[in-house]
């Protein structure tokens, strides 16, 4: 039996809906932990509800310095999810709070999206269903993925996942990431490359890296234009990675052949976004990472690393160890 916490701890889970919200409150439930649940914060009243708890799970809701400053008994956030960038790392690790998150719980759902779009695009369902939804009937010439060539931005959990699903189809497959280990691209036999090389080589470039400092707009006009004119560029990671007013211009002059997107720069996606009105693009609303099964693997896995923390265990997946040193 796991330690009963809810008498002598505090924990606040922040949630994005009433399904998750009783898929983590069951999930830190099982764990003796007793959190409290609210749905989306607004900036005001965030700090004062997470005023006097040692732990805060959030979802969505973005983290700032100020409200990190002012919450003086928060020792842990626990994202439910991959991204961070909705958390002030810098004033969190300054305050010595540990950042977590479930690096992997999305894993298979985000590169399961990916092929969604990849076949979508490269046998034009969306296109073909409209057309005959609208009652028309032509032939739609699509294309085969077998020999074509798959670059991921970014060879991380979601990167690896997708590069070996593209091995299934045939591809060929390469990968940008000054980051990853050599043996990782040789274990999973992907060919290192820059990411010039990346973007002229690639049918098919498909951004998988987190949103940081150095990655806002890495993907710009001067980037797009290295591409060829038949490619079909994914974003599945952040909105602020790839300059849309950039991508926009690209696929109305037809620098490349498509876009796919579940992520943006605004969201929820404005509705005089120009993108609406392209025949180029597949539009979804950020919900790569959603499927029941991703879900409750986060869940479970944030609300395990919570009750590590609250037994004085070193929680895992920490993004900024650095804090560890100022408890």
């Amino acid at each position: 039996m796991f330690r009963d916490y809810s008498k002598e701890v505090k924990v606040l889970a922040e949630v994005f809906s009433k399904v998750y919200g009783a898929i983590i409150s069951e999930a830190l439930a099982k764990r003796g932990i007793n959190a409290e649940i609210k749905d989306l914060f607004n900036p005001e009243t965030l700090a004062s509800a997470i005023k006097c708890k040692r732990v805060l799970v959030v979802t969505v809701s973005k983290i700032s310095a100020d409200t990190i400053m002012q919450a003086e008994s928060l020792e842990m956030i626990q994202r439910v999810g991959v991204g961070v960038d909705n958390i002030d790392l810098d004033a969190a690790t300054q305050r010595g709070v540990v950042v977590c998150n479930t690096p992997t719980a999305m894993t298979e759902s985000v590169a399961q999206h990916i092929w969604g779009f990849i076949t979508a695009h490269s046998k034009r369902i969306v296109e073909g269903d409209q057309l005959v939804k609208r009652g028309g009937w032509s032939t739609l010439i699509g294309y085969e993925l077998k020999d074509k060539t798959l670059a991921l931005v970014g060879f991380g959990n979601i990167g690896q996942r997708t590069a070996e699903i593209a091995h299934a189809f045939g591809m060929n497959v390469l990968a940008y990431d000054p980051y990853q280990k050599d043996e990782v691209f040789q274990k999973k036999k992907v060919e290192r490359v820059e990411l010039r090389e990346a973007l002229q080589r690639s049918d098919i470039l498909v951004l998988t890296l987190p949103l940081t400092r150095e990655t806002v707009h890495m993907i710009g006009e001067k980037e797009i234009s290295l591409m060829k004119r038949t490619a079909l560029l994914i974003n599945v990671s952040r909105g602020g990675i790839l300059d849309e007013r950039a991508l926009i211009r690209a696929l109305k002059e037809g620098w490349i052949a498509g876009a796919a997107l579940d992520v943006y720069e605004q969201e929820p996606l404005p509705s005089d976004s120009p993108l609406l009105k392209l025949k180029n693009v597949i539009l979804t609303p950020h919900s790569a990472g959603s499927t029941f099964e991703s879900l409750w693997r986060a869940a479970e896995m944030a609300a395990d690393n919570v009750a590590r923390f609250l037994r004085g265990e070193k929680p895992r997946w920490i993004v900024n160890p650095t804090a560890l040193d100022l408890r």
